[in-house]
């Protein structure tokens, strides 16, 4: 019962973002057509953050998934080059629109050629876990730093 439970808590603060940005973008398509804005640019993009935060959450499911099964001995864990850079530009864009809401300023110090055996996925859970939190605690009009280093 306490690693059922530990994995619900797991699984509900690491959909809350995703889930933020499609509620979010989906809002934002709707005001625009009630406010009769009806612009097919500002639908196609949100529905494009709607469809991206569908696949994020998507990905977070199969992870933790995975991480259980790893944790059940059923799957061997496997890694894969990464750069930190590029994962990291990932992680930012799905957090732009949010920063923008609330006033708070990203900031992204990366060497260009950092490179890692990691599991991608695993890896990409601790950042958004991270970011999730540093959210969490900036008050709107702070900043958010990410700094990687060799």
């Amino acid at each position: 019962m306490q690693n059922m439970d530990n994995t619900l808590d797991a699984v509900a603060h690491d959909l809350r973002t995703p889930l933020a940005r499609i509620q979010l973008a989906a809002e934002k398509g709707l005001l625009s057509q009630s406010t009769g804005e009806t612009r097919t640019e500002e639908l196609f993009n949100a529905l494009s953050d709607c469809a991206e935060g569908s696949e994020q959450a998507s990905r977070m499911l199969t992870t933790l998934m995975k991480i259980n099964d790893e944790l059940m001995g059923k799957r061997v864990l496997t890694l894969e080059t990464v750069n930190i850079k590029e994962l990291l530009a990932t992680v930012v864009s799905w957090y732009e629109e949010i920063a923008e809401d609330k006033q708070i300023y990203l900031k992204v110090l990366c060497q260009d050629e950092i490179v890692i055996q990691t599991e991608p996925n695993k890896l990409l859970q601790v950042l958004v876990n991270l970011m999730d939190n540093a959210f969490k605690y900036t008050q709107q009009g702070g900043a958010i730093s990410l700094q990687v280093e060799q």
